[in-house]
């Protein structure tokens, strides 16, 4: 029989405290993570240059398979964490998509582990690793979701530039509008650049390899100019045409977008808050609540569930208004 003894002093498990400890490393983890990732890559690359294996072959070859595979479930997956670096101005630094998630994989094996002790289960540990490294990639998703959206208005910004002179060729119109980039992505331009001039890529290699950093808001314009560049025919201009229409419903239709989404998420943000301040007038008022919730398993297993479903329907609600256009 269910039974809870009641009394007027205020205590809370131990598993709430080392839940809430375990949150917030987690949390400084999440907000030094670009640091700790750049030491990272900055170490990696130091080693495998001193072994004689540095090479950026393997990365050139996944990003030639991602752009000629565009259904496959592998360029899926790669896209929706390449969305996320590009976002955090990660590539630039030199961070790849295996690299990112390595180390959010490892971030989540400890979480994980942790989670179990928690809940006094460790053999757990193996069928919870795939549902915490899921949820940690959809929060990462959410939270980066506006600058993301920024990201992409800049590229589009770009290709809006460059259009009206691709006649006298890809390559050049990309060049010579250099000064008019947002600064978030000159550094990309300048290595398309680089790499057809310095490096000595071709044309198609260097175009794949610099949709690979923009994102996919750059693909179509990407793929166009490598067939443009291709059939050597000027008079092919008009096939661009249609990306500037594009790009401007887009920015219009986001701007609908953000206003509905703005207030379902204020609807959804003073929800929660109305949830959190009965709950907390429960802890103080009831001693039977705060018994149950904070010191009984059952409890706790409760209370962590609200949390989380409270934090699934904001990355949802995130994620569905970045990804509707």
């Amino acid at each position: 029989m269910f039974h809870l003894e009641t009394s007027n002093v205020f205590t809370v498990s131990s598993r709430v405290i080392l839940f809430v400890i375990v949150c917030m490393v987690f949390v400084l983890i999440f907000f030094f993570s670009k640091n700790i990732q750049i030491f990272l890559a900055n170490i990696l690359k130091k080693v495998s240059t001193l072994l004689g294996i540095h090479s950026t072959t393997r990365e050139y070859a996944v990003q030639r398979y991602v752009y000629e595979h565009k259904h496959s479930t592998f360029t899926k997956i790669y896209k929706f964490v390449n969305r996320q670096i590009i976002a955090l101005g990660l590539k630039k630094d030199g961070i790849t998509v295996t690299g990112y998630m390595l180390f959010w994989a490892f971030v989540s094996v400890v979480l994980s582990f942790v989670i179990c002790l928690l809940i006094q289960a460790p053999l757990l540990v193996i069928l919870l690793f795939p549902v915490v490294y899921t949820i940690t990639l959809f929060v990462l998703r959410a939270v980066i979701a506006d600058k993301l959206q920024a990201q992409e208005a800049h590229v589009m910004d770009a290709i809006d530039i460059i259009i009206p002179t691709i006649m006298d060729g890809v390559k050049i119109s990309i060049i010579q509008h250099m000064d008019n980039y947002h600064e978030s992505i000159k550094g990309d331009f300048l290595q398309f650049e680089s790499d057809i001039q310095d490096r000595g890529l071709s044309f198609e290699d260097a175009m794949i390899s610099l949709s690979d950093r923009l994102g996919s808001v750059f693909e179509q314009f990407a793929v166009k100019s490598i067939y443009f560049e291709r059939v050597g025919d000027k008079n092919m201009r008009d096939i661009f045409t249609d990306i500037i229409e594009v790009n401007r419903l887009r920015r219009v239709l986001r701007e609908k977008n953000k206003e509905a989404f703005y207030q379902l998420k204020r609807d959804f943000s003073i929800s929660s808050l109305l949830c959190l301040g009965y709950f907390c007038f429960l802890m103080v008022t009831d001693t039977w609540s705060r018994l149950f919730f904070l010191q009984n398993i059952a409890g706790n297993i409760l209370l962590f569930a609200d949390i989380l479903i409270i934090v699934i329907v904001y990355i949802y609600i995130q994620i569905v208004q970045s990804s509707s256009l």
